[in-house]
């Protein structure tokens, strides 16, 4: 239909309500230089299941990076945002990765490479590789689903699936609301490596998850203590399913 200097622009150009979706496709000479970050995706009026926007590079393209140095930020943020998909596969086929997405940041405790918040739901990562490089503190997150203090349908019916999570304290992270948890959401086929403290956290507000066949390793240790592949807190009428997942290699160079 048309084309932009960035996602930031041609995402902002849909026209809403939504009669249709949409694919914004990431051409070879696609650099991220003309992006605004944090790379904001807020909620698109008449969008649906039947009417999603998905995000992924043009067939016949080599690797396209996203990279943004965001302390205490996310490079991307999902902002209410539902029936997105960010595709990492040239044109949408296969099973190659050729989208990474990376925060490149050593310092914030609140530090991210996606994020998800108030009340974002039915999104999709597919075969991205994201990367966070800070494993040194606690706090940052690859992946996190977070908090929506106002809407009920929270952070819900999101799925990371084929994807490549490396590095941060965490890979892939519920946080979520109390009153409004985050709920079904989908971790498979994933494989995560290189974090500090835990593969997957599962911290609060989220009853309902699948963790299905995901491959969770170290190659190397971090100075941090009661490192896991799989940390689940205790969350009153928590149904999980976790099946099938290799974890190994778990390590720690921390002296307690």
């Amino acid at each position: 239909i048309s084309s932009h200097a960035s996602i930031t622009e041609a995402y902002g150009a849909i026209i809403t309500p939504m009669t249709q979706g949409y694919i914004i496709e990431l051409t070879g000479s696609y650099t991220g230089a003309s992006e605004t970050f944090p790379l904001t995706l807020t909620q698109k009026d008449g969008i649906d299941s039947s009417k999603r926007i998905t995000i992924r590079p043009a067939l016949g393209v080599g690797l396209i990076t996203i990279s943004s140095l965001q302390a205490s930020l996310p490079v991307i943020l999902f902002d209410g945002a539902d029936y997105i998909t960010i595709d990492g596969r040239a044109g949408g086929i296969g099973s190659t990765i050729n989208l990474f997405i990376e925060n490149t940041t050593t310092t914030g405790a609140n530090t991210t490479t996606l994020n998800f918040i108030n009340g974002a739901t039915y999104n999709e990562l597919r075969y991205v590789h994201a990367k966070n490089n800070l494993q040194a503190s606690a706090g940052p997150r690859v992946v996190l689903f977070s908090t929506s203090a106002s809407n009920p349908e929270a952070n819900s019916y999101n799925k990371v699936a084929n994807c490549k999570i490396e590095g941060s304290r965490t890979g892939i992270a519920s946080s979520g609301t109390a009153a409004n948890p985050n709920q079904y959401l989908v971790i498979r086929e994933n494989e995560i490596v290189n974090f500090s403290f835990a593969g997957i956290w599962l911290l609060s507000a989220c009853p309902t998850t699948l963790i299905e066949r995901n491959t969770i390793y170290q190659t190397q240790g971090y100075n941090s203590t009661g490192v896991s592949g799989i940390n689940i807190g205790s969350v009153p009428g928590q149904v999980l399913d976790i099946i099938g997942n290799k974890i190994y290699g778990i390590t720690s160079t921390a002296t307690g």
